[in-house]
C-alpha cells in the first residue's frame, strides 16, 4: 500500500491550525466519510496516518436520515 505524500505533508500545518501543538502524542484523528467513499482511498488515508505517527484513527459513517 503506497501512502497519499501530499496528506502526509499537509498534516503538521492541519493539526497546528486546529491548534494542537507539535509533537502531541496521541491525537485523535476521525475519518467522514459515506458509502461513496472508495475503499482502496479509504486505505491509503489511514496508510498515510499510521506512517505520519497519527495511530489513532476512527471512522465517523454518515447515515441517510
Amino acid at each position: 500500500d503506497a501512502g497519499i505524500p501530499s496528506l502526509a505533508e499537509r498534516l503538521p500545518a492541519a493539526l497546528q491550525a486546529a491548534g494542537v501543538p507539535a509533537g502531541v502524542k496521541g491525537t485523535i484523528v476521525t475519518i467522514q466519510g459515506d458509502r461513496n467513499i472508495e475503499y482502496g482511498l479509504l486505505r491509503k488515508v489511514m496508510f498515510t496516518l499510521s506512517q505520519s505517527g497519527y495511530d489513532n484513527v476512527s471512522l465517523a459513517v454518515l447515515r441517510k436520515a
